[in-house]
């Protein structure tokens, strides 16, 4: 005689409500599935192969424990978590499917939740302020306001990324640190409004990188390998690993292979230039501007009126005298001479000497 025993598992409770949670944050609720029977349960939480509507918020709820063999008697902990996205409004619902083997019947934890985006609002959405000319003696500061509205139920906290450097600084220091996921992301206590972001990690952050940068060779090495690669010009071969790190022992062995210096082949790279050209309506300042911006980074400049100037100063230079002679002996001489068009001395002329 034998008694056939269908393996079967059992939850404490058959729901989750999520409540409102806000984007870009996540919450957490954890339930027991528990083996009542006197035989092993092998369980597992996998999507259906059938698709159906009721699976279209599988992503936001994301168990951390989805398959296991249950002893009898035993019991195991199963942590859901629940993300939702930016931007969406709409309650999200899933009945996540829980499957026994052996077992025909399968149970469904219904998880259900809701997504909160901030929302503001620029009135209006575009400010005129009116023309003004730069730097201008006595000129009253052109102004406008615009009012921003918090169009949700929840505190917000605005940042100007063009004026508050330090968020910026403390976004880079994040990214450099080891704490994500394969997903890119990291789970983190919630922050409380005005604070620093996290402060617990920044301060660690410089620590960390300097571990790195002294503390392991095999790096170090690789950034110098890395380095030299950059540096190199172009269709050279790169180095050896032993002269990427520095090492100079096998450099004999170097030259018996036939192995010497690289040489540079082709014309030498001349590096790129940056030009700048500054225009506008006359009397808009530009000019004013351009000189400006040549102080500040001590970079040289060419405007249209120093142009004409040195051109008027060269015609006025090879412009021969009465008892000159405007003949030179020489045929190099001759063609060294530079050759103005009449009209563009005559108004050069009048441009810069009226009275003649």
């Amino acid at each position: 005689r034998a008694v056939l025993m269908v393996p079967e598992v059992a939850l404490n409770q058959s729901s989750l409500d999520f409540g409102t949670v806000g984007a870009g944050h996540c919450k957490v609720y954890t339930v027991q599935l528990q083996n009542l029977r006197e035989v092993p349960a092998e369980w597992s939480i996998k999507r259906p192969a059938v698709d159906s509507p009721k699976l279209k918020d599988w992503n936001f709820f994301v168990p951390e424990v989805a398959e296991g063999v249950l002893e009898p008697g035993s019991a195991v902990n199963i942590k859901i978590t629940f993300t939702p996205t930016m931007g969406r409004d709409t309650p999200y619902t899933l009945p996540l499917p829980i499957k026994v083997n052996y077992n025909p019947k399968s149970r469904e934890l219904l998880c259900t939740g809701k997504g909160y985006t901030p929302r503001v609002e620029f009135s209006p959405r575009a400010v005129d302020c009116g023309a003004i000319l730069p730097r201008y003696p006595g000129q009253q500061p052109a102004e406008g306001t615009v009012v921003l509205s918090n169009l949700g139920d929840r505190p917000v906290e605005v940042v100007c990324l063009d004026l508050d450097k330090q968020y910026l600084e403390d976004e880079e220091m994040l990214r450099s640190l080891d704490i994500y996921t394969e997903a890119g992301t990291a789970l983190l206590r919630p922050l409380v409004l005005g604070e620093r972001p996290w402060p617990e990690l920044l301060e660690g952050a410089p620590r960390q990188k300097q571990a790195e940068d002294t503390g392991d060779p095999q790096l170090a090495a690789a950034r110098q390998a890395l380095a030299a690669l950059q540096e190199q010009p172009e269709g050279a071969q790169p180095p050896k690993q032993s002269e990427a790190a520095g090492d100079s022992s096998d450099a004999p062995a170097a030259e018996a292979e036939g192995v010497g210096e690289l040489e540079a082949s082709g014309q030498e790279q001349q590096p790129k230039k940056t030009y700048i050209v500054l225009y506008g309506t006359p009397m808009a300042g530009t000019s004013a501007q351009a000189a400006m911006l040549c102080s500040r980074y001590s970079i040289p400049s060419v405007t249209v009126d120093h142009l004409l100037e040195e051109a008027y100063g060269l015609i006025q230079a090879d412009t021969p005298g009465p008892a000159e002679n405007t003949i030179p002996e020489d045929a190099e001489v001759q063609a060294e001479v530079p050759q103005y068009d009449a009209r563009l001395k005559e108004l050069l002329g009048k441009l810069f000497d009226p009275a003649a």
